[in-house]
C-alpha cells in the first residue's frame, strides 16, 4: 500500500516503477528461503504483478488527489 502512495512523489513514472519493482523483488527474496533458479524466475514474475498492482492503486490515488485539487 505504501508503494502506491509513492506515485504522489514528483519522479519520472518509469524510474519510480523500476524502484518499486526492485523493492518488491528484494523484499520477496529476503523472506524466501532456499532460492533456486525456477523459484527465482517465479519471484521475478510475482514482483512484476505486485508492481503492477502498486501502479494501479497509485494511479487511482493520483487521480483522486488531482480531483481534490480541482474542486
Amino acid at each position: 500500500m505504501l508503494a502506491a502512495f509513492l506515485y504522489l512523489v514528483p519522479i519520472k513514472r518509469g524510474l519510480l516503477t523500476d524502484i518499486i519493482y526492485l523493492a518488491w523483488f528484494i523484499g520477496i527474496m529476503v523472506f524466501k528461503n532456499g532460492l533456486t533458479m525456477p523459484s527465482f524466475i517465479i519471484l521475478a514474475i510475482l514482483s512484476g504483478f505486485m508492481t503492477g498492482a502498486s501502479a494501479l492503486i497509485g494511479s487511482h490515488v493520483v487521480n483522486k488527489n488531482h480531483q481534490k485539487k480541482a474542486s
